[in-house]
């Protein structure tokens, strides 16, 4: 699990590296969900896909801000559509004021 404590009100950056381990290009869907009641405080935005080359990773960035204070958890998930594998981040984001 990546656990960040942020201030709120303050639009943070999350890098996540994506690793390709095939041979060839793969494209990953990419989804996330909160844990519990979504609060509309909180605002997570990113690419719905990301190209990753064959063999190698990429980095790829989320963008997070909450409006007030408290605990958010969050899972990332990157998918291949053609292979359905997949891999995922969990995430804690605390937040003070």
């Amino acid at each position: 699990m990546i656990v960040q404590e942020i201030k709120a009100k303050i639009a943070q950056i999350i890098t996540l590296p994506v690793r390709n381990w095939l041979m060839e290009i793969q494209r990953f869907s990419v989804t996330w969900e909160i844990e519990g009641v979504h609060d509309p405080g909180v605002i997570i935005r990113g690419a719905n896909t990301i190209d990753v080359p064959p063999g190698s990773m990429k980095d790829y960035k989320l963008n997070f801000v909450s409006y007030k204070q408290g605990v958010t958890k969050f899972t990332v998930k990157f998918t291949n559509l053609v292979s359905k594998e997949y891999l995922y981040y969990n995430l804690e984001m605390k937040v003070a004021s």
